[in-house]
């Protein structure tokens, strides 16, 4: 049962390889298309209500994000790509060189890569895995322009979290949240680096009583809940 939103996002990774292999809009490529989506969102879902959240549950579920995007550009980009406007396609250009940049600062500021889990990334991504369903029903290039949009504003808003803050959580959801729980309420003698070697020891105990594995992503979440009270 503990490991059941990481079974979901494993669902979700073997879906797409399913995927790969179907006609792009085909019945077979909308009903797993379907099923992907929907297993992004129960396994978040999940894993929130059962409190089974852990930094490897968060990386393994931007790993199976990003094999979604990729399988789904894959299918979807040659059979409309003469549909569109060059211009649209010049700006999604421009978010993926953002997105990429993002990546790349956070591999060397943090040592890892992952999309953080925002409110804005999430509505891009529902826009993204949205658009193919009205590409029947509404104008093609319409559809792109909002999808553009809405992930410049996400791409822009990964990059200044990856900037502005020195560490990483996968599960910030506004860059003004992240700043409001990091300035504003943070102890006023110490810092984030401080505080993780002062409640080192006493988050050990913790760790035994609830038999958590993820170490360090308990840590973190002991120093945060600490800094609330």
């Amino acid at each position: 049962m503990k490991n059941l939103a990481n079974y979901l996002t494993l669902l979700r990774v073997l879906l797409c390889i399913f995927l790969f292999f179907t006609y792009p809009f085909s019945f077979i490529f909308y009903l797993v298309y379907i099923l992907c989506g929907l297993t992004d969102i129960l396994d978040g879902f999940i894993a929130r209500c059962l409190k089974l959240q852990t930094e490897f549950g968060a990386r393994f579920d931007s790993f199976a994000d990003i094999i979604f995007c990729i399988v789904s550009f894959i299918k979807i980009v040659p059979s409309i790509f003469d549909q569109i406007n060059i211009k649209l396609w010049f700006w999604a250009i421009i978010i993926l060189i953002i997105k990429c940049l993002t990546q790349g600062l956070n591999s060397l500021k943090n040592e890892t890569v992952g999309m953080i889990h925002s409110f804005s990334n999430k509505a891009a991504g529902l826009c993204l895995f949205l658009a193919p369903l009205f590409f029947d029903v509404m104008d093609m290039n319409a559809i792109c322009a909002i999808c553009c949009v809405v992930a410049s504003f996400a791409a822009i808003e990964e990059l200044l979290m990856i900037l502005l803050y020195n560490d990483l959580d996968l599960d910030r959801r506004t860059l003004y949240r992240a700043r409001f729980n990091t300035l504003k309420r943070k102890p006023k003698t110490c810092e984030l680096e401080e505080d993780y070697k002062k409640y080192k020891k006493k988050s050990a105990k913790l760790l035994k009583k609830k038999k958590v594995q993820d170490n360090e992503y308990v840590i973190r979440n002991y120093i945060n809940k600490s800094r609330l009270k």
